[in-house]
């Protein structure tokens, strides 16, 4: 007890010495960011400084002990060097510790452990002493990159962090009359924009009071796409599209021969057999294109060091297929953060290889062969934003069975199933394998797949008489979205890529001497959409309908109630089951 007082007493003096009281949320946070401040200079022989700071309260041991016991920054020593201002701890009971001198210590980054061209990167570990329950940890650092590295200036913030932001801003200063585009997105209720002029220096700041943490919450926008974040750029949208496209772009003159190229294929199947090569023979390095100012290494020396990183792979698949005379050109992709056509350097997360044959396009992974791309990303091509279909792309499941239930438990029948609006099918039925399950496949346009079934001797669960039949579901819908188990409360909008339209029918003929146990169906109708399950018999046949709609792909908090209620009902297992047994 007396500890837990003390504790009490600690974070309360704590408290009333910051400037502004912690909210509920900050108090139980593991920590709390008192200030943040990320600070970009841009000089005027195009140098440029950011400049880090922040003011971070521990308020758990899992802070300190996994979270933020230590700082890493990750930095390029041929264009950039690094300044540690300060880094100290004030104590619960106000002594200040300073990092010593054995609390730096340079090593190489994870990301290019396995990346020989990549050795020369460094990543500084600041380790933070004296940290307890209720310390403090002021930090402050500097990364000077030369001119050259890039030849503008750009950045994408995260402006929403792992912990609650107490006070956030953000400052960019560019020479005098030097234009700065910039765009925010999902901003901060509190967020206040000024511009002003210093000197020589036009200033561009942000600021924020108390802005919330990232959820871990399930179903919600992938890459943080649905949190704060700011994007700059010292040119225009078309200026770094031509970068980053030009920077794709290489005429390799030395001719790569190897054995593993060599192909009697054409067209299509030349492209994935060089596909292959370039994806299982080639090591990938994960260092990602902002460290190294958006720069690829050759082809050819991608080829002879037997790996690159993912853009590197790209440029070289692409040589290839140049090579055999085949269009193509590497192309970056990056989430869909906005609707705004704008994809800057910071953006870029994956590439791609898109290949022109005979009128028809298509896109290549260089890391998998069985990667469906782009998926969620949309790309650049040609200084255009291809956007992904992967994105708020409604999703429609019609499914009719005609099934008969034997005395032993075993039903067969043929079942139709239509989908329109998913990228990957890779059966009809859930639950169902050959033999059990033969079916065809026809592509109806871009995004609509029938199947015909034949279904011949579908178990059920048989218990002392009782015959319990799971209905087969799709492979495609809201079960399959494994959201998992809803709490009652949530933060963050509920995602799920596009409104939803299932329909199921099962028309279940009974032996003769047999009747329906099971038959409840369910209702729950609401201004979100609904579920629906009826069950009904005619002598010998029984009939189940289910249906969901939902209306939205993103489902905001304030009516996540809604969606939990259809979403439970749907989900309830009894929903698709059906109990039968003998008169």
């Amino acid at each position: 007890m007396k500890l837990k007082y003390i504790l009490g007493f600690v974070l309360a003096g704590l408290v009333s010495s910051c400037s502004t009281e912690l909210t509920p949320d900050q108090k139980i946070a593991d920590a709390v960011l008192l200030k943040q401040v990320k600070e970009y200079t841009l000089n005027a022989d195009g140098s440029y400084t950011y400049r880090y700071s922040h003011k971070r309260l521990y308020n758990t041991h899992f802070a300190f002990h996994r979270l933020f016991g230590e700082t890493f920054v990750v930095y390029n020593p041929d264009y950039q060097t690094l300044k540690v201002n300060q880094s100290v701890t004030t104590m619960a009971d106000g002594k200040k510790v300073a990092s010593p001198e054995n609390a730096y210590n340079e090593v190489l980054p994870f990301a290019a452990a396995d990346a020989p061209a990549y050795n020369k990167l460094r990543e500084m570990v600041i380790t933070h002493p004296g940290l307890e329950i209720g310390a403090v940890v002021e930090l402050d650092y500097e990364v000077t990159t030369k001119a050259g590295f890039k030849p503008f200036l750009s950045e994408h913030i995260m402006l929403t962090e792992s912990s609650p932001i107490q006070n956030l801003e953000v400052i960019v200063r560019v020479p005098k009359g030097a234009v700065l585009n910039h765009a925010l997105l999902n901003a901060p209720k509190t967020m206040e924009f000024k511009k002003s002029t210093k000197g020589e220096y036009d200033v561009y700041s942000w600021n924020a009071a108390n802005v919330p943490s990232y959820s871990h919450e399930a179903a919600q926008k992938p890459g943080l796409m649905g949190y704060a974040q700011l994007m700059f750029s010292t040119v225009s949208i078309e200026a770094t599209h031509k970068f980053i496209t030009d920077n794709l772009t290489f005429t390799d003159e030395a001719a790569i021969v190897s054995p593993s190229l060599e192909s009697s294929s054409k067209d299509w199947e030349l492209v994935s057999h060089l596909q292959s090569v370039v994806v299982n023979q080639l090591n990938t390095y994960r260092v990602a294109p902002a460290v190294v100012g958006f720069q690829f290494r050759k082809p050819a020396d991608v080829w002879s060091s037997n790996g690159g990183t993912e853009g590197e792979k790209a440029i070289l698949l692409a040589a290839l297929l140049q090579s055999k005379g085949i269009t193509a050109q590497a192309v970056a992709a990056a989430y869909p953060y906005s609707a705004q056509d704008g994809i800057i350097p910071e953006l870029v997360d994956r590439f791609f290889v898109k290949v022109t044959i005979l009128g028809e396009e298509r896109l290549f992974s260089v890391v998998s062969t069985s990667e469906k791309v782009p998926g969620i990303r949309s790309y650049l091509d040609s200084g255009v934003v291809r956007r992904s279909a992967a994105v708020d792309k409604p999703l429609s499941v019609d499914v009719v069975a005609r099934l008969s239930l034997t005395t032993d438990g075993k039903l067969s029948g043929t079942a139709d199933v239509a989908i329109v609006g998913s990228e990957t099918v890779s059966t009809p039925l859930l639950g169902l394998t050959q033999p059990t399950l033969s079916y065809t496949k026809e592509q109806k346009g871009a995004d609509t797949l029938t199947f015909s079934c034949n279904i011949k001797g579908m178990e059920s669960r048989v218990v002392e008489g009782y015959y319990r039949v799971t209905l087969p579901d799709a492979p495609v819908g809201l079960k399959s979205m494994g959201i998992g188990e809803l709490p009652t409360l949530r933060k963050a909008p509920v995602w799920i890529a596009g409104s939803v339209a299932e329909t199921y029918s099962y028309t279940i003929t009974l032996p003769e001497g047999y009747r329906l146990v099971s038959k409840s169906g369910l209702s729950v109708r609401n201004e979100l959409g609904e579920a629906v399950v009826q069950i009904s018999t005619t002598g010998s046949t029984v009939e189940v309908k289910r249906s969901l709609k939902l209306v939205k792909g993103t489902i905001p908090a304030e009516e996540y109630p809604l969606f939990r209620d259809i979403y439970n009902a749907w989900m309830d297992s009894n929903a698709s089951v059906i109990v039968v047994a003998a008169q």
